[in-house]
């Protein structure tokens, strides 16, 4: 059974663009034929290079990675069985984020959901 693909942000491993494995595998493929040459030969400036790479694309993964808003609807009764339709919208990172903060906020208001909660995403 294929699992569905993390899109969570995560800090030690960012997502590189083209260019960037570019760099990165040219810089590593520098270091192999160094390598070869000799096992005194220095190498820090290119292991410098792919580290600084790497920085530049969790920095633009973090700056990427700002809080999304999402439209939201549920239904949900209240202690006296009455059923209403509960909307707007909320500031989330991720969609499970924004479904558990719907969730929270309508039993907060003294209701209890009584159906999915329906989540479009608003802007970015």
């Amino acid at each position: 059974m294929a699992s569905r693909k993390n899109t969570e942000f995560d800090p030690k491993n960012p997502r590189l663009t083209a260019g960037e494995y570019v760099r990165v595998g040219w810089n590593v493929a520098r270091m192999c034929k160094r390598g070869i040459a000799g096992e005194n030969v220095y190498q820090g400036d290119l292991e410098k290079k792919v580290d600084r790479i790497i920085d530049g694309a969790r920095k633009r993964a973090e700056a990427s990675a700002a809080l999304s808003t999402w439209k939201f609807t549920v239904y949900a009764t209240d202690d006296k069985g009455r059923r209403g339709k509960h909307s707007g919208l909320v500031d989330s990172y991720s969609e499970a984020d924004a479904r558990r903060g719907v969730i929270e906020s309508v039993r907060a208001a003294g209701c209890r959901p009584c159906g999915p909660v329906k989540l479009t995403l608003k802007r970015k």
